[in-house]
This record gives C-alpha cells, structure tokens and sequence, in this order.
C-alpha cells in the first residue's frame, strides 16, 4: 500500500524501520522531476517519501564532515586536513613507504605523475567549494595521445561493510581556462563497486587496479573486482556534453556485450544548454550523484547504475549483472570507490616526456556515500 510521507519526523521513524528490517530503496520512475520522491519497500509495503523531506535548505552551508546517523558511511570535505600532495604511490597496505601519511579517510594512492613541475593532485584552499575549508585538486598532463590514458591520480576508500545498494556524490568544478584536445575527450570521475577484500586489505599483495588478474597477479585469491562502475565526464569540441557509464562484471570483466553507454546533458533534463559552456564548463559547482544497487543473485539481469547531474537523473541502466553465472563466491557486495582518474585530453599534442605540458584540470568536494540517497546541501 502507498503512503504519502510527509513530515521529516515520519520519514525518520520510517528510515529507522527500514534499517532495522534491511528494507531496499529503489528509484520512483513515476514522479514528476520537479518534485523528486524515492519508493521506498519495507516489510509491510512500500512508501513513497519525498526527497526535500529530509534535504536541508539549499543555502545551509557545507556538507558535514562527520557521518550523520544510520545513513552516510563516508563523509570527506577536506576541510580540517593538512595540505597535501602525493608521494610515491600506496595501492594497498605496506605497498609502499607513506601509505600512512594518506589524507583524511582514503587508504589507497594510485597515479603515475611523470612531471616534476607539479603533482597530480593536492588537497589545498584553492579547490575548495562554498569560498572557504579546502578541496581536491586535479592536474592535467598533455602526453601519450588520446589511445591512451594518463595523467593519473585515484584516491579510493574501503567501505566499513558489503551493501547491496548505495549513493555516492561528489561536487566538481572544472577549470573554465582549461585547454583541449579537438574531436571528444574522456575524463574518469568515479568508480566504485565490489573489490576484492583480500586485495584492499593487502593480504594478496597485488592491486585493485589490476582489474581482471585472476591467477599470479594476486596469488590465486581470484579476480580483483567483483562488479564495478566508472563515471566519466565527455567533451565533445562539435557535440553536446555527456555523462559516460561503464560496467565491469564478474567472472567475465566486461560483462559479455556493451558496457559502455553516453548519456547527454541535455536542456531537456537539466533545463540548461548542451553546450560545454552551458553545462560543465561553465567555470560553476556541479553536483554528480551515482546509485549502484547489485543484482539479486548470480546471472539475474537486475542491478542498477544510474547517474545524477545537479538533482536530476539522466541516465539509467537498470539490468545490470554485475555477478553473473560463475561468479565468485567472495563476492558480497559494495566495499569500496575511489574519485578522479585518468585522461585522455592531449591538448599539445603527442608529447611522452616528463617536460610534457600540465595544466589546472577540475576540482573536487563534499565526497559522500550513503546508503539512501546523500543529502547534499549549500551553495554551488
């Protein structure tokens, strides 16, 4: 039976209820996008709970730093850490020297920065969102060609559990000076899924990175992701901008057919232009929010892997197997995610040399994943 919930108390009571008997939270397709609402299945029915019952004021200030009760598992906005740029590489416990000197809640280090001028990424004042605290800040490096990806930085995270569904969100603000590439450039944001715990916790002593090893890589443990996503944001120099969706399954690593689909930032769900400088590259805030729920059981075409921009969905699969048939039995659930990425925009041109050309790239802020959907509130 439906219910409208229309009070925050009773939301909260309900949240409670839901938590206590592992119910699921699943996307309402039928509700209108000006006034967003979540289907909601508990033990006795299903509600239908609108988003803004529980969403602060859109001007309260910052997201918190500290988890806030039952729902959010992981909360980063840089503020009180210390600057900080990376050293060496730390792709899982003991790998290498300063995996300890990490920032704030991030235990894994991925990059391979080859110029001397600047590092990768940094966590300074400069990259904060809302005017003040501190942010994360990406570099670009104009080497290799657009075959290939480079100018990497990944900070990831294990999660503190195996979820069968969760919301990650993250803002970002893209260098409106930045130069590029002609034709269409790629840019991973986040990725996130099932990893192998043996592989994050360093007992296999290998790399997550090493995405479908399954044999000498990792001592036999079995492969190192058990069903994961990628978020990349397209600019197209001749077309609109797009929001881009990869899928990694297990045991088959790109899940048997397509695994890849573009979804558009469109007037039609943002109520802006396509344009780069319409949307992404308008040198503004921008909200990205991803849901990933697993599939059911092994083979059942059922998992979701939808993407938000700025409140609105714009894409959607929603038949996902991220375990299919074989798959292997540690596979439990979500476990971890790491922000940022690599590049494909060589805007100078074939230059493979640590003199290679850098450039300021985006920044990022207010990191979240919860178990409903974040709540993500202040000025952009």
């Amino acid at each position: 039976m439906l219910e409208i919930v229309e009070q925050v108390e009773q939301y909260q009571q309900l949240q409670v209820a839901m938590e206590n008997t592992r119910a699921e939270v699943l996307p309402c397709d039928d509700c209108r996008r000006d006034a967003p609402y979540l289907a909601m299945r508990t033990g006795s029915g299903y509600a239908v709970v609108p988003l803004n019952a529980r969403r602060p004021p859109a001007d309260s200030g910052k997201a918190p730093s500290q988890p806030v009760a039952g729902n959010v598992i992981f909360s980063e906005n840089f503020d009180n850490l210390p600057d900080w740029q990376p050293s060496g590489r730390c792709l899982y416990p003991g790998y290498a020297k300063g995996c300890d000197k990490l920032p704030g809640q991030f235990d894994t280090l991925y990059t391979d920065d080859a110029n001397p001028t600047h590092a990768p990424c940094y966590i300074e004042a400069a990259a904060a969102r809302g005017g003040s605290g501190k942010g994360y800040h990406h570099w670009d490096e104009s080497r290799g060609d657009n075959r290939r990806w480079k100018a990497e930085c990944q900070l990831g995270a294990r999660l503190p559990g195996d979820y069968q569904s969760l919301w990650f969100s993250l803002w970002i603000r893209i260098n409106p000076d930045a130069e590029w590439e002609g034709g269409s450039e790629s840019t991973k944001l986040l990725r996130g899924g099932v990893f192998n715990s043996k592989v994050m916790d360093g007992t296999a002593r290998t790399t997550v990175f090493r995405l479908n090893n399954s044999s000498s890589g990792n001592r036999g443990l079995g492969r190192t992701t058990g069903g994961i996503f990628f978020v990349n944001f397209v600019r197209h120099s001749d077309g609109p901008t797009r929001l881009r969706l990869s899928t990694r399954c297990n045991p088959v690593y790109k899940c048997g057919g397509k695994n890849s689909w573009d979804f558009l930032i469109s007037p039609e769900n943002t109520g802006r232009g396509s344009d780069w400088k319409d949307n992404l590259g308008d040198g503004q805030w921008h909200h990205i929010e991803v849901h990933m729920a697993m599939n059911s059981s092994p083979g059942a075409r059922d998992g979701i892997l939808a993407v938000y921009y700025d409140g609105r969905e714009i894409g959607r699969l929603a038949k996902v197997p991220w375990r299919m048939q074989g798959a292997e039995a540690w596979i439990k659930g979500i476990n971890g995610f790491f922000i940022a990425g690599n590049s494909e925009n060589v805007w100078r041109g074939n230059i493979d040399s640590r003199e290679s050309p850098e450039q300021s790239f985006y920044f990022l802020d207010d990191i979240q994943v919860c178990k409903t959907r974040c709540s993500q509130a202040g000025k952009k």
